[in-house]
């Protein structure tokens, strides 16, 4: 995997990069469109095509639009199309060699209640709407607002992610503090009739970051 990448607009749009996985990537500039070739030095029979599109919350923002696995003659292997509402991503479409789509994987997102206002907090999560935009108080529904709700699956199983408040340990017991943390991940396999949960606990409340 990459754990930075460098985009030097110096270099006439040309952009190269090192991971630290064995891969090597080179990138073009076009436009507001950025384009990325990684090549496994591990792999001499397969290379992966980035396509990202500039997001619409600044100037330097990019979505993943498109991957495409290629062999070095060229020859397809497989794609995958993503698809953003709002900025969020909501749809992940398998392609396969032919370039027709096999598979869809959706994405839901919490939300707030119908018509409600809401602001943001202190730490830059959602609270409700009211004239104390430097109160301290934490909401733990209202922090889960925009975060990864449930990824449904083309067979029709489901994860559902739950999140609760962060926690700064003390003596005794957790204090809230901003953010949330995951707190449990439900497995839903209707084809198994199957349903599994994860349950997290922090030792001593620790944060999470």
């Amino acid at each position: 995997y990459f754990s930075q990448i460098y985009f030097d607009y110096s270099t006439g749009g040309v952009i190269n990069t090192y991971g630290q996985s064995g891969l090597y990537a080179k990138g073009v500039q076009n436009g507001d469109d950025l384009t990325f070739a990684f090549v496994p030095y591990t792999n001499t029979n397969t290379k992966y095509n980035f396509f990202l599109q500039k997001g619409t919350t600044g100037n330097y923002v990019y979505q993943v639009e498109k991957t495409e696995e290629k062999t070095l003659k060229g020859d397809m292997v497989s794609t995958y199309s993503l698809s953003y509402s709002n900025n969020k991503l909501e749809y992940v479409t398998s392609l396969g060699s032919d370039s027709i789509p096999f598979e869809t994987v959706t994405m839901t997102y919490y939300t707030g209640q119908a018509g409600e206002q809401t602001m943001q907090d202190i730490f830059g999560y959602r609270k409700p709407y009211d004239d104390a935009p430097f109160d301290s108080s934490l909401y733990e529904e209202y922090t889960k607002i925009h975060s990864l709700k449930e990824i449904h699956s083309a067979d029709g199983g489901k994860i559902r992610l739950d999140y609760e408040l962060n926690g700064l340990p003390n003596a005794t017991e957790g204090v809230p503090f901003g953010g949330i943390r995951i707190k449990s991940i439900v497995l839903d396999n209707p084809t198994e009739e199957r349903c599994d949960t994860i349950s997290y606990h922090y030792e001593q409340a620790f944060h999470t970051f």
